[in-house]
């Protein structure tokens, strides 16, 4: 298995300003994160914080980790991990994720890709154990987590979906998982012609998965630990009620100083305003950045006079008993993206949090949340930025006449893909072919006429050889012309084939690749793919440029 990977111009990235400044120039935004995540010394500095403000007992949060992950059936890298958690030395990168169908897609790839090389780096870094930690948060957009699109070897886009569709707002562990994931493993093995499913590591690990998941998230948080726990990933779900517990302290703060923390985010609001860019949060008054399971779902509790109710107002809670229920019954309350990486820093010893585009802004606004909370940001890395193109998809461009760079391009890819795909189809002369044979049989027939003319002259016995000759003449010129034909149509399939298959697989529905399945790459090569791309990765400097991931499975 080898791992290339070429360095891409900022422009297939979809980034807003604000991003933009992040990656490339930090200098305009720094003012909105404690430290610069491309200097060395911020995870010197994190350490100092970490042994200082980490109030947690390190050999529970070990042990936990352990019991979880060993439960999903964890590697040794990852249950050796968890080992070295109870170090006071030791410390977490932690990227969330969205549960997802069948193991996600490409973005939850990237995360889990990013937490384990930052982890990498800080560890040479900070002389100490730092762990990639996977947390699944608590979902409940079902459109987001109950499908998946699969790309097939032709470029043909593939859609499943877990049945039947739960009610709204139902979150991930809650949704059932059988029996409907029998259909979709089975339509996803069709789908890329896995015949003997048994002998393919990943079909097994999936089937094997959906045997012992009864839920939606519990399936995808045992399938990331049987695909990543051989690098050292830990996978935490805050669906569970366990995390849940860990986490109320930050919600009972929440309840209490709901007005410091939405004071806070205004003025987060109004300074990135001042600074030209667009806040990400624009909630109304009251908004208390927790949810709570209700008997109809998920609902966002909002304060309101002397309760906390819903935005539909279905239900209400009183506001003194809200911090005793979050004690007796914790599993029925969540944060939201606000509070959800104070509430990670308070479970676990968060050395960095690895964040796209919407994570980075969130955080650049709730900055001065955290003194709330008595606690310090820690560095924020962004997610790299991987664009996969495997052998076919290589071929494909190379064939088109394509680079990646510019077939990935945000907004502007599709549009290059097509035009491309025009000249081509327009190059291969369809037209031209045709017109070429109907001139040479229009020759032909002047020749064997005045052949016929000149045999009838000199031997008129010669009839029945010239109707035989002229036979035989239309005949082999009918036969160039369907030999022709034959390969015009031919070249003309293939290359509809390849650019189906660039579109598909760099803008899949006129979306990004991030939201395509990476389960295609896994079925063929399995954690080999992996691996191999985290050794492509240790050996690039600057990991928040975006990169070509280009593999085959040469040795």
């Amino acid at each position: 298995m080898q791992v290339t990977l070429t360095s891409l111009s900022s422009e297939v990235m979809k980034e807003d300003d604000f991003y933009r400044g992040f990656l490339h120039d930090f200098g305009q935004v720094s003012s909105f994160f404690a430290f610069d995540h491309r200097s060395p010394g911020a995870g010197l500095r994190r350490k100092e914080h970490i042994s200082s403000d980490f109030r947690a007992d390190r050999r529970d949060v070990a042990e936990w980790l352990l019991e979880r992950n060993t439960e999903w059936g964890a590697l040794p890298p990852a249950l050796e991990a968890a080992e070295r958690m109870k170090s006071r030395a030791a410390s977490a990168v932690l990227a969330q994720v969205r549960p997802g169908l069948l193991g996600g897609d490409y973005s939850v790839l990237r995360k889990v890709l990013s937490a384990i090389e930052y982890a990498r780096r800080l560890s040479e870094v900070c002389e100490a154990p730092v762990i990639p930690v996977v947390w699944v948060i608590s979902e409940h957009n079902w459109g987001a987590m109950g499908r998946v699109r699969i790309l097939d070897d032709i470029g043909q886009l593939h859609r499943l979906a877990l049945y039947p569709d739960p009610p709204p707002a139902t979150p991930a562990g809650d949704i059932p998982l059988h029996p409907g994931i029998s259909d979709v493993l089975g339509r996803m093995e069709r789908a890329l012609r896995i015949n003997s499913p048994a002998d393919n590591p990943v079909c097994d690990l999936l089937r094997r998965t959906a045997r012992e998941a009864d839920t939606l998230d519990e399936f995808f948080c045992r399938f990331l630990v049987g695909l990543f726990s051989g690098s050292g990933v830990l996978v935490v779900n805050e669906n569970e009620a366990e995390t849940r517990r860990r986490i109320v302290p930050v919600l009972q703060r929440a309840a209490v100083a709901r007005y410091s923390v939405e004071q806070e985010l205004e003025v987060g609001r109004e300074q990135l305003e001042m600074a030209g860019y667009t806040a990400p949060l624009r909630q109304g008054r009251g908004h208390c950045h927790f949810l709570a399971d209700t008997q109809r779902g998920r609902r966002r509790l909002i304060r309101s006079e002397e309760v906390f109710r819903d935005e539909h107002d279905t239900f209400n809670l009183p506001v003194d008993s809200v911090t005793e229920l979050m004690l007796e019954q914790p599993h029925l309350f969540s944060p939201a993206e606000v509070l959800r990486p104070i509430a990670q820093n308070e479970v676990l010893p968060v050395m960095a949090h690895v964040a796209g585009p919407a994570e980075a802004a969130i955080h650049a606004q709730s900055k001065g949340v955290w003194s709330i909370f008595s606690s310090r940001t820690p560095p924020i890395y962004p997610q790299l930025h991987l664009t996969f193109t495997g052998p076919e998809v290589s071929a494909a461009l190379s064939r088109a006449g394509l680079t990646v760079a510019d077939a990935a391009r945000a907004g502007e890819g599709e549009r290059v893909i097509e035009a491309q795909r025009r000249r081509v189809l327009d190059d291969l002369g369809a037209d031209s072919v045709r017109e070429a044979f109907d001139a040479a049989e229009g020759e032909m027939n002047g020749i064997l006429q005045g052949l016929w003319r000149r045999l009838q002259r000199e031997i008129p016995s010669a009839e029945a050889v010239h109707h035989c000759s002229e036979e035989h003449m239309s005949n082999l010129l009918g036969r160039y012309r369907r030999k022709g034909l034959q390969h015009f149509r031919r070249r003309h399939r293939e290359t509809v084939r390849d650019f189906r298959l660039i579109r598909n697989a760099l803008h899949p529905d006129g979306g990004e690749q991030a939201h395509l399945s990476y389960l295609p790459e896994l079925m063929r090569s399995g954690g080999e793919w992996i691996i191999a791309t985290c050794r492509a990765l240790s050996k690039r400097e600057r990991l928040w440029s975006p990169f070509a991931v280009r593999w085959d499975d040469g040795e």
